[in-house]
């Protein structure tokens, strides 16, 4: 089971295991893109790691998450934790996702599922790859018991790009 876990962990974010459908796709204004840069920018404050190469970024990212699943407390389901987290899931998810972008240029974007609930997704240029990263942030706060890599995700998303490509 954990294997099987593990490599839905490794896709966590993709359109098709969020149940999400390409109902609706929207370029983000330059506003909202801003935005999400300034919330990366928060992210690396966090996980104390300047801009730098992709690799020193997602390390960085990991041990942050890491730190933060083992300091979840599940007595801990107050006001100022939910806070913490939709914060954190912002400014960490935002990391994430830049990361991304600058990993494989692709671009952010608002998405829809069939209920009409939106979320901030990076998308691959043929729309294949849907990451929605502030919610696999959120995911791996809230579930801290789930063990999360996102090198490996990473890894898995370098992987899957060559695996589409010779298609």
């Amino acid at each position: 089971m954990k294997t099987f876990g593990w490599l839905m962990l490794a896709f966590i974010g993709a359109m098709f295991f969020y149940g999400l459908a390409v109902e609706q796709e929207a370029a983000l204004i330059p506003e909202n893109l801003q935005w999400l840069q300034e919330c990366a920018q928060r992210g690396r404050q966090i996980v104390q790691e300047p801009e730098t190469d992709v690799a020193t970024t997602i390390r960085a990212l990991d041990r942050a998450i890491q730190k933060l699943q083992n300091s979840v407390k599940e007595e801990k389901q107050d006001f100022l934790y939910k806070l913490a987290v939709t914060e954190l899931s912002l400014s960490l998810g935002s990391l994430w996702g830049e990361t991304l972008v600058k990993e494989f240029g692709w671009s952010w974007a608002k998405m829809s599922d069939e209920s009409g609930d939106m979320y901030y997704a990076v998308v691959s240029p043929d729309k294949v790859i849907v990451v929605c990263p502030l919610n696999d942030i959120r995911r791996c706060l809230t579930s801290p018991e789930e063990p999360y890599s996102f090198e490996k995700a990473l890894n898995s998303l370098r992987e899957t790009g060559k695996m589409l490509a010779k298609r």
